[in-house]
């Protein structure tokens, strides 16, 4: 056999001199994992009746109820939901805490004030005696249309069409005029 020989040339080591300052081992700087996305969170908002538009922390969204809201924080978060006919409802809620949001809207009711001068008219809405002035009825569903009447003896009849919106007082002051007082003639007295 054979063998082919190598040649190994050994090379001493490096010393440096005692006087020389000591040079720190590089280490390899590792890239960092980057940060584990947050945690995704679902808020599902539904509301009777549903169609409602929905407000994240004051801006409407462009999404209606029945709705799923994600959130990539876990801080309070102010929803709101409006709806025609009905009062605007919101609150904080913290994502998480909170999976589902089933809102009953309020109807958005008015008022109904009635006074005229002077006092004491017979008051009719819709061709219907409800009461006296001054007249006073709460929690009218908002949007609602009256043919107001007011009839008092002695007084010209007053009326007019009316419309109660939701979230405000309809105030209706009515003057009502004398009515001209009739010229009766007198019949002579005969003597007996």
């Amino acid at each position: 056999r054979r063998y082919r020989s190598h040649e190994v040339t050994r090379v001493p080591p490096t010393v440096a001199p005692p006087d020389a300052p000591v040079q720190p081992k590089a280490v390899p700087v590792l890239p960092q994992p980057p940060p584990p996305p947050p945690a995704t969170r679902v808020v599902e908002v539904e509301s009777e009746p549903s169609g409602a538009a929905i407000f994240l922390n004051d801006r409407k969204t462009g999404q209606m109820t029945p709705a799923r809201l994600t959130f990539e924080t876990d801080r309070p978060q102010k929803i709101g939901l409006h709806l025609e006919r009905y009062r605007f409802w919101e609150e904080k809620v913290t994502p998480g805490e909170t999976a589902t949001l089933r809102i009953p809207l309020e109807l958005n009711y008015g008022d109904l004030e009635i006074n005229s001068l002077p006092t004491g008219a017979e008051v009719f809405l819709n061709g219907q005696r409800v009461g006296t002035t001054p007249y006073l009825m709460a929690r009218v569903p908002p949007e609602t249309t009256y043919n107001l009447n007011l009839k008092r003896e002695g007084f010209e009849d007053w009326g007019r069409a009316i419309k109660v919106f939701g979230g405000k007082k309809e105030v209706v002051n009515a003057s009502l005029k004398k009515l001209p007082k009739s010229k009766t003639l007198r019949k002579p007295q005969l003597p007996l």
